[in-house]
């Protein structure tokens, strides 16, 4: 199969799955889609704070390490031996192309941005009062949904978002929380919480996003922001922070709001002004536009079609 390929297409290759060392010696066009910050640093995904990628790690403060050749710079060095220069990296946001350009890794790398994409005819408004009813939330609260994965992972915000729920009028709430470990959320907020766990459908998904009033978002740190673009599709605000990867998808006071980097009390306030100003689902009809306009699977496929017939050789 590799023998009869034009292009090879990298997207996620940790876990042995690809050998950083093999790629020095592909001949063909090789496409990397950059889904986290992995492919450019000394080996964590997301960095934070941390800087160290751009000059070439080493003392990483994710491995509690002091040598400066620690794991970090190990792994950094290998990254810019043998990654090839013919190698055309795609970030997924234009605030991942751009950490990307800053890393010494990639300084000779040609880089562009295609963003996610969605299938729309999977995501779509449901009639609100049914999906409620179905997920046994209140008719007639003010619904919070959140969601990810792993919510309590140390860049999804958890912290932030139980930091938030605690500063509204907790009377007016109720939280529709879900994801593989949704439980510990639940059983630390101070709201009303209905817990359904983990979701692997899309029709799943649509249903608790149309029986929620605002999405939030409390990531700290965010490639892109897939929940946003399915929440925003089906018709329901998003509130998330003025950074990373989210910043680019929600429009402030148009389709959601953006907080300050990293507030919970502007979360906070984000969330009572969308449900203030959500006037007859303005707010949503605005972020399915956006979503019809911006993330269409079918012109993300397009942007990828006329990028392979550019470098095919």
């Amino acid at each position: 199969m590799f023998n009869e390929a034009d292009i090879l297409h990298l997207h996620w290759i940790n876990m042995g799955f690809v050998n950083m060392r093999h790629l020095k010696k592909v001949e063909k066009p090789i496409v990397w889609t950059l889904r986290d910050m992995w492919p450019f640093t000394g080996g964590c995904h997301y960095a934070q704070e941390c800087t160290g990628y751009k000059t070439g790690c080493g003392r990483c403060p994710h491995l509690g390490s002091t040598s400066i050749l620690d794991l970090s710079r190990l792994l950094f060095e290998r990254k810019c031996t043998y990654l090839p220069e013919h190698l055309l990296a795609v970030g997924i946001s234009r605030w991942l192309t751009d950490e990307a350009k800053t890393s010494r890794v990639f300084e000779r790398i040609r880089t562009m941005t295609i963003p996610n994409g969605l299938n729309m005819s999977d995501w779509f408004p449901e009639d609100k009062a049914e999906s409620r009813r179905s997920l046994g939330v209140p008719a007639n609260a003010l619904i919070i949904a959140a969601g990810a994965q792993y919510l309590t992972d140390f860049y999804k915000g958890g912290g932030h978002l139980l930091d938030t729920i605690g500063r509204l009028e907790k009377e007016n709430y109720h939280l529709l929380v879900f994801g593989r470990d949704s439980d510990r959320i639940a059983d630390a907020v101070k709201i009303g919480c209905t817990d359904i766990g983990y979701l692997g459908s899309a029709v799943d998904l649509r249903r608790v996003y149309t029986a929620a009033d605002v999405f939030i978002a409390p990531s700290t740190m965010e490639a892109f922001g897939k929940t946003i673009i399915e929440s925003m599709a089906c018709e329901t605000p998003v509130v998330c922070f003025n950074a990373t990867g989210p910043m680019e998808i929600v429009d402030h006071k148009v389709n959601g709001y953006k907080a300050r980097p990293l507030s919970s009390q502007s979360l906070a306030e984000g969330i009572e002004w969308v449900i203030s100003h959500n006037v007859n689902g303005s707010l949503g009809r605005a972020g399915r536009e956006k979503v019809l306009s911006c993330y269409n699977i079918d012109d993300v496929s397009k942007k990828y079609i006329d990028l392979y017939h550019s470098i095919s050789i």
